[in-house]
């Protein structure tokens, strides 16, 4: 068979898998409320419609990033390098404006 009609029946069998997967994925997380959720933690999935702040709460993102953290890498069972691992391997030096981190985190 010629790689051309190898390659042709490849994209006509796997686009509609492709397709069939995308569209499960994007009902899938259209129907997920939450950005992350572990446990009792629940972190609202971000959206374009919610209000926005008149000043920066560092209380807020305080909780946000300590329940994120703990829903991440609950649910997931590991640590996302670019996101949570970052804030679990810096939080301790933050501990003198924060207060000392959960032991959880």
């Amino acid at each position: 068979m010629n790689p051309k009609t190898a390659f042709t029946k490849l994209v006509r069998y796997v686009s509609p898998l492709a397709a069939l997967w995308l569209l499960l994925s994007l009902h899938h997380a259209a129907a997920d409320d939450y950005q992350y959720k572990f446990e009792q933690i629940t972190i609202p999935r971000p959206s374009a419609e919610e209000p926005k702040r008149d000043a920066v709460s560092v209380d807020l993102a305080k909780t946000y990033l300590e329940q994120g953290t703990l829903a991440w890498s609950g649910e997931r069972k590991c640590f996302s390098c670019h996101a949570n691992g970052t804030y679990m391997v810096t939080r301790p030096a933050l501990s003198a404006s924060l207060g000392q981190p959960p032991e959880d985190t």
